[in-house]
């Protein structure tokens, strides 16, 4: 559970209302099928009056950049070619 430094609980219109004077911050990755859901986590977020940023992690860039260049390079015939023998000796 969290510890919180303070509560204080207000009686309003029957609902109990928690104020935390030291928010926190949690992360919660959602693997998402489409901007439907996306759009629906984040009226269920709103409602809850729950603060909150959505970041999106890209691939590395000079990662990307290294496996378009190695494809560029097996198209250009720069590859390496190794059989099924030479792959297998490979661990051992």
């Amino acid at each position: 559970m969290y510890d919180f430094a303070e509560l204080r609980f207000k009686k309003y219109i029957g609902i109990y209302h928690i104020k935390i004077k030291n928010m926190q911050t949690i992360n919660i990755t959602a693997h998402t099928q489409d901007d439907s859901q996306i759009e629906a986590i984040k009226a269920v977020m709103r409602a809850f009056k729950i603060k909150f940023d959505i970041t999106e992690k890209p691939y590395n860039v000079e990662f990307v950049n290294k496996i378009l260049d190695a494809e560029k390079e097996i198209k250009e015939g720069k590859g390496l070619k190794v059989t099924s023998q030479e792959f297998d000796d490979l661990w051992k």
